[in-house]
This record gives structure tokens, sequence and C-alpha cells, in this order.
């Protein structure tokens, strides 16, 4: 698998850095990930950021190529509860995982170029390079007198995940013009992970899944 998803990598930067003479377009995306981790049991989805720098290059009416640099926000969020005679012990853990993220996706447009709203379908591959890793924990203790008392801390846990994960996408969504050289675009993503992101081979494997909302602006660069 890491050598189909390295093979198509190359192939799709190479169509990229071949375009210059056609349509390119570069622009910033940002948005939100709602993020879960597959194999742990009690966790929950988490919210998390996305952002970073967008390429597409469009060689036919239909077709285009596109290749996303984005620092991404992943992991779960965990919760429960420790009761004892005298108070609750309510807890929260966040597993934050960030992620230099590096999707690159063949996308299907429905309408032509010289058109102004294009729908869109895509999917491709994702290479993703982990630049931290933390869980943060909070406490709140009920005390008998109604009062509560709540602490909180944070582990660096960047010895426990792998540092790359690779994933496949497949997504919708449009972009529309807003100006001779510029179109607005929305994406709706799923990213299924491949990869057991957990060091330790003795533990439950873990895999991230991740719906990406994303908002951009593309600027046309060449023709």
């Amino acid at each position: 698998m890491k050598g189909l998803t390295f093979f198509l990598h190359a192939l799709l930067f190479i169509s990229i850095h071949e375009a210059a003479s056609q349509s390119l377009y570069i622009g910033p995306k940002a948005g939100l990930n709602l993020c879960r981790l597959k194999g742990l049991s009690d966790g929950k989805t988490r919210p998390g950021t996305i952002a970073g720098l967008s390429v597409t290059w469009e060689k036919f009416h239909n077709v285009g190529f596109n290749a996303d640099f984005l620092i991404s926000s992943k992991g779960a969020r965990r919760t429960g509860q420790i009761s004892t005679d005298s108070s609750n012990l309510n807890w929260n853990s966040y597993l934050n995982l960030v992620y230099l993220e590096i999707p690159l996706l063949i996308e299907i447009y429905l309408r032509k170029k010289d058109q102004s709203f294009r729908p869109k379908f895509f999917g491709g591959v994702s290479t993703a390079f982990r630049l931290e890793a933390s869980e943060s924990m909070r406490y709140t203790k009920d005390l008998p007198n109604g009062d509560f008392e709540s602490f909180s801390g944070t582990q660096i846990k960047s010895s426990d995940y792998k540092k790359n994960d690779i994933g496949l996408i497949c997504g919708a969504g449009f972009q529309y013009r807003i100006g001779d050289r510029a179109n607005f675009i929305f994406d709706t993503r799923y990213t299924y992970g491949l990869t057991n992101i957990q060091s330790n081979s003795q533990s439950t494997p873990l895999r991230n899944r991740t719906i990406s909302i994303l908002l951009g602006i593309h600027y046309q660069i060449s023709k």
C-alpha cells in the first residue's frame, strides 16, 4: 500500500509540475475537522481546525488535479465519572494530534470551465506527517456542600503515536467564479485512515476517521 501511495503522489506531483502552461490555480483553504478514532471504544467525536494552501491544475474541461498542504488537527475526546461516597469526580480527556497533511486528489467537474457554478466530486490519497501529539485532562470534583473544584494538565504523547499516517479520501463540493481570475471553493471530504497510528503494536489499533468542511479562494496564475 505504501508503494502504491508513493507512486500516486509522484504521478500527481509530476502532472502539476508540467502544468505551468495550463490553467493553474492557487490559494488558501481553511475549515473544520470532525474527528474520531476507530478502535477507541469510549471515544467521542471532537472538533479540530484545518488550514493551509491548495493548488489545482485543470487541463481538461471536466477533470482537475488538486494538491493541498494543510495543518490538520485530529484526535478524539473521552469523558467519564468516578463516584465515591463523598463526591463525584468528572473527567474530560482531549487527544490532540496535529499533522501536516498532503492530500492529492483527482476532481471530476459536472459543468465545463466557462460556467460560473461547477459542482464536483473527487477522490484520492493523503499522506500526513505528525507535528504534535498531546493529551489534555480536566477533572472536576463535586463537593458535599454543593461547591466544586477543578484542575487540569497536559501531557506530551509524541512517542506514543507514529510519525506518519496514510488515508483514502472521497468527497464533493463546488467552485463558484467570483472574478475573472478567482473562484470560491467549498469542499466536504471524508478521510479514511489506513494506518494504526499507535507506536505500541501490542495496543488496540487506532485509525483516524475525519470529516472535513473546507472553504477557500483559488486565484488563477496561468492559462
